[in-house]
C-alpha cells in the first residue's frame, strides 16, 4: 500500500537528473518518468522491473503528487537504478536517446571491469592519452561532442574539451574562473500539499 504523502526531490543521476522521494528511510527514483524521456515502453519495463529477482526486493509503490492528485507509481531504490539502466536493451531505445543509453552503458563496462580487475585497470591507456584531432570535426559534432564531455566529466573537462575543439571564445571565459560554476546542479527539495508545490 504506497504512503500517504511523499517528500520529493530533483537528483543528480549519472548525465540527467531524476525525481527521486524518501520512503521508509531511503531514497527511491520514480520510475515512470525516466522510461517516459528515454522512450523506452513503460509496461515492459514495469514487467522487467518487477519479475528480476534482485530488482523486486528494491520496488516500493509510493504516493506521487501529479497534476491529477496523487498517484501511487512504482519506484526502485536509487542504488539499484544503474543496474536497471545497465540491462536496457538499446535497441529498443527512442533513437534520439539511444546514444546516451549506449554511452552510459560503456561506463558500466569500464567500472566492472576495474572493479574486479584492478591490475589491468591501473595499466590501462587513459582517455587523455588517445589524441585525435578533434579540430577537423564538423561544428555540430563538435558541440555534441562537447555536451558528452559535459555530462560525462563535468564543467572543468568540458571547458578544457572547448578550448581543444577550437570552439569560439569570449575574454569572460578566461577572467571569470567561476563562471563554470553557473553549470552546476543541485538536489532541490520539493514539497506538494496536495494543491501546489513549495521548493525549499
Amino acid at each position: 500500500m504506497p504512503e500517504a504523502t511523499a517528500t520529493l526531490s530533483i537528483v543528480r543521476f549519472d548525465d540527467e537528473t531524476i525525481l527521486a522521494v524518501e520512503h521508509a528511510g531511503r531514497q527511491y527514483a520514480v520510475i515512470k518518468p525516466i522510461c517516459d524521456r528515454h522512450g523506452l515502453n513503460w509496461s515492459a519495463q514495469r514487467t522487467r522491473i518487477t519479475q528480476d529477482p534482485v530488482l523486486k526486493e528494491g520496488v516500493a509503490m509510493i504516493a506521487i503528487p501529479t497534476a491529477g492528485g496523487m498517484q501511487a507509481m512504482l519506484c526502485l531504490q536509487i542504488e539499484l537504478v544503474n543496474g536497471w539502466l545497465f540491462g536496457i536493451d538499446s535497441r529498443k531505445v527512442a533513437p534520439k536517446a539511444r546514444e546516451g543509453i549506449i554511452l552510459y552503458q560503456r561506463k558500466c563496462y569500464a567500472a566492472l571491469h576495474a572493479h574486479f580487475h584492478p591490475s589491468a585497470a591501473a595499466g590501462a591507456v587513459k582517455p587523455e592519452a588517445v589524441e585525435a584531432d578533434v579540430t577537423l570535426l564538423p561544428l555540430q559534432d563538435k558541440f555534441r561532442l562537447f555536451d558528452r564531455v559535459f555530462r560525462a566529466w563535468g564543467p572543468v573537462t568540458a571547458q578544457l574539451m572547448w578550448h581543444k575543439l577550437g570552439l569560439p571564445t569570449v575574454p569572460s571565459m578566461f577572467h571569470e574562473p567561476s563562471q563554470g560554476s553557473l553549470f552546476k546542479t543541485k538536489a532541490v527539495d520539493m514539497h506538494f500539499d496536495g494543491s501546489e508545490w513549495t521548493v525549499n
